[in-house]
């Protein structure tokens, strides 16, 4: 299939719609890491995509199109631990994007406490089943006589 000059001018118009689709999708990026480190008291210095070439952003994965998928970046700064805890490799929730900055908070904050609910809730279970187990030892050790228990090696 031989070109027409109509094909290149569409070309170039869908290279520069690309570019600035692309730039806004950059700087909502960063507009949103950036958002992240100051609400977990973190320094930001940069961020790029894994595989970038020194000194460049990289190409932007678009393959994106769940809410609940990850943009794996690599960002640089002053971290901190709740913030490396939080973003503990999964990389950048795609849905962050798409939500106003204010919701993007409240959701780092409710998942936080939800997440600090469901440590409260194993602990208090692990600490249940350790009194549960101390109990049943103390039950068994109390039908023993002094001789099984000397047997034993129990005082």
């Amino acid at each position: 299939m031989k070109l027409t000059k109509d094909m290149i001018a569409d070309y170039i118009i869908a290279k520069e719609v690309f570019g600035q689709i692309d730039a806004k999708l950059h700087d909502r990026i960063t507009e949103v890491v950036r958002l992240v480190f100051d609400f977990f008291g973190a320094q930001f210095d940069t961020w790029y995509f894994p595989n970038a070439a020194e000194g460049e952003v990289g190409t932007t994965r678009t393959d994106f199109t769940d809410d609940d998928d990850y943009l794996e970046l690599i960002w640089e700064g002053g971290g901190t631990a709740k913030l490396d805890d939080y973003f503990s490799g999964d990389g950048l929730p795609v849905r962050f994007l798409f939500m106003e900055n204010d919701a993007i908070l409240k959701f780092i904050q409710e998942d936080m406490a939800a997440e600090e609910d469901r440590k409260r809730k194993r602990n208090e279970a692990a600490k249940k089943r350790k009194i549960e187990k101390e109990q049943a030892k103390q039950a068994a050790m109390s039908k023993l006589t002094k001789a099984e228990r000397k047997v034993l090696g129990i005082k």
